[in-house]
């Protein structure tokens, strides 16, 4: 990945936003997250400019679409519960094509995403 001071390939830079448009594309009706484009960082590394999807209160099973979509084999790999025992936020990562993606879902109080 080049350091912010160097130039982007196109591809670097519009292939996160072809990943969305592809996905929302073959996927018309799911339910559309908040979309930001940034550095995905994984427990691997840094994979470069990417995707983070937050879906805040998500219906059932609209997270475990979205991880599947992005290819996730653990939709909780990186999921946090309170003290109590409750999911505070569920996440996970994968890629669409070589974008990756880092997918965040956040569940009302009492409910898993």
């Amino acid at each position: 990945m080049p350091a912010r001071s160097e130039e982007r390939t196109t591809r670097e830079l519009l292939g996160p936003l072809a990943a969305v448009a592809l996905i929302s594309q073959t996927h018309p009706t799911l339910p559309a997250p908040s979309v930001e484009l940034a550095t995905v960082f994984t427990d691997s590394g840094d994979h470069g400019l990417g995707v983070r999807l937050h879906l805040h209160e998500p219906a059932d099973g609209v997270y475990e679409r979205w991880a599947n979509i992005i290819g996730s084999d653990d939709p909780d790999s990186h999921t946090r519960h309170t003290a109590e025992g409750e999911v505070r936020r569920r996440k996970t990562y994968g890629f669409y094509g070589t974008t990756p993606i880092e997918l965040t879902g956040y569940p009302p109080a009492g409910r898993d995403a």
